[in-house]
Formats: structure tokens, sequence, C-alpha cells
């Protein structure tokens, strides 16, 4: 492979690591959703239904329903074992009417507009609503999904490398690296994860040595040395010995994560519709300030 060509191989492979937060959000819904799936529904979430805030009513109106008033009583039974006594009952939805007042009066003040960390919890909530539960797919559309979306199955390029390290910049930088063109062993400080490294992969090699590090190592010539590249620990005479390419995964490899791709796939493109749907009730300005 010629020099330009490693570069496009890195540079896809390191594309291909940007796209994977897609399958952490996938992990987080389904994860959200199978939990709700199996406990009853949060008395929270039932009294904000039963409560009047529906179309038309104003938040000055609380409605106590019978149904909030069971909620409560059941969730006390669920807490105490026993049923609550009428002084009890009457205590709890006091102590509920309290809380709903307070609520509706943050958002009289509108302090969900100012909160940044409730503001991201409702945008999560009403994404998770909108995405649903997705449909468990079969085989078959898996293995469409992973041809379909090839470019995102590569095993990222690996580097094996020999290196001379220094904690400090050398004095003679250019002469230590032509005796080491010419076949001379020097020793060097000694790196902490040993002066051979074998099979490197790209995000490692970017966490552990820097960006900068990675592609001029994976752009040189094999059995050449070059340097000194800068690290975060100091400086690298480095002898490229090995460049594996970037390689699709082998189906079986990724099917579990390809399947919850899929399925994250599926519930982003149900956020989009929502947003589509509400998209025109919005006025967007853009103010300079």
């Amino acid at each position: 492979m010629t020099m330009s060509g490693k570069q496009k191989q890195v540079a896809s492979g390191f594309k291909r690591l940007a796209k994977e937060p897609l399958v952490l959000f996938a992990v987080i819904t389904l994860g959200i959703f199978i939990y709700d799936g199996v406990r009853e529904q949060p008395l929270e979430d039932q009294q904000r239904q039963e409560v009047a805030l529906n179309q038309g009513d104003d938040l000055a109106t609380i409605r106590v329903s019978d149904t909030i008033v069971a909620s409560l009583e059941d969730d006390f039974s669920w807490l105490q074992g026993r049923q609550p006594t009428a002084t009890e009952t009457d205590e709890l939805v006091q102590n509920w009417v309290q809380d709903e007042m307070l609520f509706r009066h943050a958002l009289q003040q509108q302090l969900h507009l100012s909160d940044s960390k409730l503001r991201e919890h409702l945008i999560e909530k009403l994404s998770l609503l909108w995405a649903g539960m997705p449909d468990e797919p079969d085989e078959v559309q898996v293995l469409n999904y992973y041809m379909d979306n090839i470019d995102d199955y590569y095993a990222e390029p690996q580097v094996s490398f020999t290196q001379v390290f220094f904690e400090q910049r050398p004095d003679a930088e250019e002469m230590i690296l032509q005796r080491l063109k010419d076949g001379e062993q020097i020793a060097g400080d000694g790196y902490w994860m040993g002066d051979v490294i074998r099979g490197y992969g790209e995000s490692i090699m970017r966490t552990s040595f820097g960006g900068e590090f990675f592609l001029a190592l994976s752009s040189a010539s094999v059995d050449e040395w070059i340097g000194p590249l800068e690290s975060p620990r100091g400086y690298h005479y480095v002898r490229l010995d090995a460049f594996e390419n970037s390689q699709p995964l082998r189906f079986e490899q990724v099917y579990d994560r390809v399947k919850r791709n899929m399925m994250g796939a599926q519930q982003s493109s149900r956020i989009d519709q929502q947003l589509a749907e509400i998209k025109n009730s919005f006025t967007v300005v853009r103010e300079s300030e």
C-alpha cells in the first residue's frame, strides 16, 4: 500500500470510531425500557396523568381524583406493609397537594427553562418516549443492516514498532537519528510500556501517544527510523516494524453490536419523524449580541 493509501485507511478507521456513541444510546435506551417494563408505572407518572394539567385547565387548578388517592394509599401500603388510616390518608393527600403546588409554581416561574439539568432530563425523557421499544430484528435483517453499513464494522489499523525513548528532548537529536539509521544500538531512558510495541490499535495509540504521533508513525516506511516524536511522556525515536490495514470484521464477531446499532437507528428514526412533525410549530430566530 502506498503512503497516501495508509493515510486514507487511518482516516476512515477514525471516522468509524466517531460513530460508536449510537451503540451507547441504544444500550441505555434498551435498559430503561426493559426496567420500566418489569415494574409498575411510577407513582409520580400516575399522578401527573391524573392531575389536571390537561388541556383547558390552568396551573392554578389542582384536581385530586380517586385514582390519585388510591395510588398514594397503595404506595403507603407497599412501603409500610399495611393500609393507611383515614388520618394518614389525609396527610398523604395534603403532602401530595403541597408538592403539586411547588411543582406548578416552579412551572409558573419557568424554572424548568433555566435549569440545565432539568432541561437535559426532559429532553432525554421525551426522546425515550418517542423512540419507544425497538422491534426485535431477525438474523436476516441484522445481516442486511451489516452489509448496508459494512464501513462501520472494520477492525482498526494496528501498528508494531521499536522505540528509543528519552524523557527530555535530547541535545544531539539529529545525530542520534542518524546513528540509529546506521544500525547502532542506543540506550535511552526506557519506556514504561517497553521499547518494543506489538499490535497496538489506532485508538490505543491515539490515547497513549497522541494523534500526531500515530499519524507520523503510520505514514512512515517499514524498518525506517524517524523522530524524535513527542508524546505526553517524552520523546521517541521509532522504527515502524509492521502496519496492519483496517479489515472488515466477520459478521459473527459483531452480530450483537450490529443488532444494537440497528435497533438504535430505528429509534433515532422515530425521533426524527416526531421532530419533523413539530418543526413547523416553532420559529427559530438567530440573534446577534
